[in-house]
């Protein structure tokens, strides 16, 4: 029996080694003369290109770095993305726009971004304080920084479904970030100050070790929703889910903030390009989306979810004049904008 199972044992890793080889093969010479962890080797790319547009950030992790300029990318000395001027006569107020690559704008120019279009449509000046990559608890904690000096008329929060999970991390994208955890008295802000940057190799795990330098495994992840999980540094501090318990306080935490300014707040629900190809993506994504807006609506927010105008814009125009890669087009923000803006013109956006 121990033979038998032994020469099984033996035929399947044989067969796997055939496979790892001829795959490297198909790539080319060099595969198989070279073996890189292919994990640290994503995990250092990764970060080199945050290095280069980002900067270690005590309270949130990381901020985009002042001054930064490159491929339709400009930030303020204020870590803001550039907004072009509104055309004139402007109205009076400002409006916040806090976020994450979403609001950000990745994948388009700064004056196609859904801030940029909002201020040519709405006339007043807009705040993009929106952050690739960003929970929400990143977002609140940097409105909650903001909100005394900038004293904006209105704040424009906007989220999506992954941003719930993002809050339940302590290090995502290989970069340290704070978290908040739930206690008998009320949110307790962890992981604060922020640690460096880790080195990309001193996080890997056991298996990235083992078999991170296969890759057969990479390929074969690649077909399967853990690819991102494996390649990517992230560290978890809480439970699955627990972001969806956190919603409601932090909803309730901005509210405190946004009162003390007199500012009045519109909380938007986005969608990523993915849930209209997968129809249980978009069932869960939706109800995260739900959940965080009713959230948003228990604190006293006016509320805006973008699904029925991005489902009706995607059947007309097709996905890909509505996304690029992942996120909105330019075309995509505009819609938004319009959409954001009329809310924001709309009777039942409740004043603090």
């Amino acid at each position: 029996m121990i033979a038998r199972v032994a020469l099984v044992l033996g035929s399947i890793l044989l067969t796997l080694l055939a496979f790892e080889l001829g795959l490297r093969a198909h790539r080319g010479v060099e595969w198989l003369t070279q073996w890189p962890n292919l994990v640290a080797a994503h995990r250092t790319m990764q970060v080199g290109q945050q290095r280069g547009r980002f900067v270690h950030d005590p309270l949130l992790g990381f901020l985009p770095k002042p001054g930064f300029a490159a491929g339709g990318v400009t930030y303020d000395d204020r870590s803001f993305r550039v907004v072009p001027d509104a055309p004139t006569p402007a109205r009076p107020g400002r409006i916040l726009a806090l976020g994450d690559s979403y609001t950000h704008g990745d994948e388009v120019a700064d004056a196609d971004t859904w801030p940029a279009h909002l201020t040519t449509i709405d006339g007043r000046a807009v705040i993009n304080a929106g952050v690739s990559g960003f929970g929400v608890d990143q977002m609140v904690l940097r409105g909650e920084a903001v909100l005394p000096s900038l004293r904006p008329e209105i704040v424009v929060l906007s989220l999506i479904a992954d941003d719930l999970r993002r809050a339940e991390y302590k290090r995502a994208w290989s970069v340290g970030k704070p978290y908040f955890e739930r206690t008998a008295t009320g949110l307790e802000l962890r992981n604060v100050p922020v640690p460096p940057w880790p080195a990309p190799g001193s996080t890997l795990e056991f298996s990235h070790i083992l078999l991170g330098r296969s890759l057969l495994v990479d390929r074969v992840l690649q077909l399967l929703p853990w690819h991102e999980d494996w390649r990517v540094d992230h560290e978890r501090a809480l439970p699955s889910r627990e972001g969806e318990k956190l919603v409601c306080p932090l909803m309730r935490r901005l509210a405190d903030a946004a009162g003390a300014t007199g500012t009045r707040v519109l909380v938007v629900g986005q969608y990523d390009k993915h849930v209209w190809s997968n129809p249980r993506r978009d069932a869960e994504h939706r109800r995260q989306t739900g959940l965080a807006l009713d959230c948003a609506r228990t604190a006293g927010f006016a509320t805006l979810d973008t699904h029925s105008l991005l489902a009706r814009a995607v059947a007309e125009r097709g996905l890909d004049a509505i996304y690029g890669g992942w996120h909105l087009t330019p075309l995509g923000n505009r819609l938004t904008a319009e959409a954001i803006a009329a809310a924001l013109s709309a009777s039942y956006m409740p004043t603090r």
